[in-house]
């Protein structure tokens, strides 16, 4: 992180200033965020029960030549079928679906979903910078968590307190989300940054940029 922020982000070519502030809680992560889309009756249909997320992170193990081609076939293509996948590897239909399912349950492969917000009907996306009492940070960390509409929430070290990412519909809702909602009433101020654009979601480049005529 070191070298990060003292040299990689200052020799960005048309950088000219940024700053950072360090997490010191995460109230929920892209990975918890479940947009009000499907019933719980749905949502818990997909859950997969070797890849439930405990909170508790395993070690990960040393993995043998079989099991790495297979963990590089699905980063390549994370929706391959154990049949290709077993073709790609040179195993039995079986062993791949055996393995894969080794590989979930013992937290060597972590399988995401990228998704852009605007997909789903959501168009607007913004960053609420936030400010509050030091007795007021845990619950309203609490409360952002709890809004179907708040991807991301998390304490901060420095100018504010809590910074949540955020999609909704359109402006209008926005401003009902900071204006209307029970939070507001424990936030001492906020500030609003609209994006624009997503270039990376997950890691994952979203589109290339786009280039000058």
């Amino acid at each position: 992180m070191g070298d990060i922020l003292s040299d990689e982000l200052p020799s960005t070519i048309g950088l000219r200033h940024s700053v950072s502030y360090p997490v010191l809680r995460y109230f929920r992560t892209i990975q918890g965020w479940r947009p009000e889309m499907l019933t719980a009756e749905q949502a818990d249909a997909l859950r997969s029960p070797v890849a439930a997320d405990t909170g508790v992170y395993a070690v990960r193990q040393p993995l043998n030549r079989q099991d790495t081609e297979l963990v590089e076939a699905l980063c390549a293509d994370g929706r391959i079928s154990f049949e290709a996948l077993a073709r790609r590897v040179g195993v039995s239909e079986a062993t791949a679906r055996r393995r894969c399912e080794w590989l979930l349950a013992n937290n060597q492969v972590q399988p995401r979903v990228v998704v852009e917000p605007a997909a789903l009907g959501l168009a607007v996306e913004a960053l609420l910078w936030i400010r509050a009492a030091p007795h007021e940070v845990e619950q309203l960390g609490r409360s952002l968590a709890g809004l179907p509409s708040v991807r991301y929430a998390a304490a901060l070290a420095g100018d504010y307190q809590l910074v949540a990412d955020v999609t909704v519909p359109d402006q209008p809702s926005l401003y009902r989300l900071i204006t209307a909602s029970d939070w507001g009433a424990q936030a001492s101020g906020v500030d609003v940054s609209i994006l624009l654009d997503a270039r990376k979601r997950g890691g994952r480049v979203m589109r290339p940029p786009r280039t000058p005529a």
